[in-house]
């Protein structure tokens, strides 16, 4: 039984909207049994996802250009960290969240994709960076200390552990994190695969039965995102704090990601990435560049490149020639004064056995309105 009004629930039967606000609003009930879940049509919930992902393929990709606009526009102050890591194992992410299958899944709530929301991604990120912080820490440091119980923690909010600079910290004297971190969302529109968690004691915790082997095994079927997926990490760190800030950065980054794992389940393996690229995806870029990229910062962009290229450019007559044609081919910068000027002190100005003109000195003077001896 789907508890809402006739129309509705006629509607649901041809559902073509949003994956995750069908799975968290108006997944199907048990007709006979208080409103209990189907547990075992799981796999069908599967089979509804893959009738509606195709649909939103371009939006996730405008959600990839979106959050790529974003950290450009910051470029200026924060430095850009991108990696994108493959799934060596199943992820699920929101498995707390209420749900008829007793196990919820946090999508995405425009796409109904799954996604890793930024808070997750900070939280690991943070204990990674903790982890490698106390791998090489001296025990007499002083930053070990004990509770009550004598356990052993560590002083987070010392200024020697990085955390407050990093990712800020609460309290009366709060400060703000210099790392932003964004959500991550798959390259493409993820495959979705049934799991299996299988409880021997359940009546022992929902009943209080002492517990044993008579009592019997019930299985919970729950969806994750499957092996082998592509997700983009998005980071952003302060360029004006402290030069370590990336290195930091990127090392806990690649630690929780690959050692640790995102979400949930990780102790038993689940949600471990391999980081496969550092970069914005090309496509990305591609597309970025041909929607917001004027004609005249295409020039500019080019323009530089061959002029830092000139920097690194050897006296070799050969190479500086080849230089000069390849130079001469682009429309836009063959006649640019600024790289002609540059490469003068590096073109060859006369021929060893004859006294006429290089090619490429000629090609320069003319470019400079220099008239020739």
């Amino acid at each position: 039984m789907i508890p809402v009004y006739k129309e509705l629930k006629e509607s649901l039967n041809d559902f073509k909207g949003n994956f995750g606000l069908w799975y968290n609003k108006f997944i199907k009930l048990n007709d006979n049994d208080s409103f209990k879940p189907y547990k075992e049509d799981v796999g069908k919930y599967k089979e509804k996802y893959y009738r509606l992902k195709d649909s939103i393929k371009d939006l996730l990709f405008l959600k990839h250009l979106q959050q790529y606009c974003f950290v450009r526009r910051f470029s200026s102050r924060y430095k850009i960290i991108t990696f994108v890591a493959k799934l060596i194992s199943p992820l699920i992410v929101g498995i707390g969240q209420t749900h008829p299958t007793e196990i919820g899944m946090t999508f995405d709530h425009a796409l109904g994709i799954p996604y890793i929301p930024a808070s997750s991604i900070k939280g690991v990120v943070r204990f990674a960076h903790l982890l490698e912080f106390i791998k090489d820490l001296p025990p007499d440091s002083g930053l070990i200390k004990k509770d009550t119980q004598g356990n052993e923690y560590i002083d987070e909010e010392d200024k020697s552990t990085n955390v407050p600079l990093l990712f800020g910290k609460g309290g009366d004297k709060g400060q703000r994190g210099n790392v932003i971190f964004l959500d991550s969302y798959p390259k493409n529109v993820p495959e979705l695969r049934v799991d299996i968690q299988n409880p021997h004691y359940q009546e022992y915790y929902s009943e209080g039965k002492p517990p044993g082997d008579y009592l019997q095994p019930i299985p919970i079927k729950f969806l994750t995102v499957a092996k082998g997926t592509d997700f983009v990490f998005r980071v952003l760190v302060d360029k004006q704090k402290n030069n370590e800030l990336e290195t930091l950065t990127k090392k806990a980054l690649k630690r929780a990601l690959e050692q640790e794992g995102v979400g949930a389940k990780t102790a038993l393996g689940y949600g471990r990435f391999y980081i496969e690229e550092e970069g914005e995806l090309p496509s990305v870029i591609r597309e970025y560049e041909k929607k917001y990229i004027t004609k005249e910062e295409k020039i500019q962009r080019k323009k530089q490149a061959l002029l830092t290229k000139i920097d690194t450019l050897g006296n070799a007559p050969h190479d500086v020639d080849s230089f000069v044609q390849q130079w001469q081919q682009d429309e836009d910068l063959k006649q640019d004064k600024d790289i002609a000027q540059k490469l003068k002190p590096k073109v060859k100005k006369k021929k060893k056995k004859r006294k006429e003109y290089t090619k490429s000195y000629i090609i320069l003077a003319e470019v400079l309105g220099e008239k020739l001896d």
